[in-house]
């Protein structure tokens, strides 16, 4: 457990309060998520903000105390340092496949692919194609409120000038 308060607070806004591991947030869980030491204390690592990963309670408790045996090992796939598409793609039946073999270990070790996160991925994935549709929408309506004002201002302009100006004076 990370007793200073500021680095905890410091850890939690750097991953943007989702897991490192798997990215469901805080408010996926509904509380805050744990953190994790990358290596773990038990093979040496320290408490410094570079070895720690937030992350929820399911990967931390997979994760456990994993480090590979020698440095030849195929290593962990670090969300601190490695970009989450180096080493994984997310098929359209919202499971990951490894695309490096430091994602194949972590899909094992960390279990990526058990059915909550894959019915999580779905999820986020119609959530951002339903948002893609409003703002399509959007645009459409915007786009055409201002063909609309166009048209509007074209029809003013053409009375004006096919109207006959009346310039006898008044009598």
């Amino acid at each position: 457990m990370i007793a200073d308060e500021q680095l905890r607070y410091f850890v939690r806004h750097r991953a943007k309060f989702a897991c490192g591991y798997c990215g469901v947030s805080e408010t996926d869980c509904g509380g805050e998520l744990t953190i994790d030491h990358f290596k773990p204390r038990s093979k040496g690592g320290a408490d410094d903000q570079e070895n720690l990963v937030y992350c929820c309670v399911r990967c931390n408790l997979y994760k456990s105390d994993f480090w590979p045996v020698s440095p030849e090992a195929t290593q962990l796939w670090n969300p601190r340092h490695e970009l989450f598409e180096n080493h994984f793609v997310v098929s359209g039946n919202g499971m990951l496949e490894a695309l490096t073999e430091e994602g194949a270990l972590s899909l094992k070790i960390l279990r990526l692919n058990r059915p909550s996160l894959i019915e999580h991925r779905l999820i986020e994935k119609q959530l951002l194609l339903f948002w893609r549709f409003l703002l399509v929408g959007s645009r459409l309506t915007s786009s055409t409120y201002d063909l609309l004002v166009r048209q509007a201002e074209l029809i003013v302009d053409s009375r004006e000038v096919l109207e006959p100006k009346d310039t006898a004076p008044p009598t």
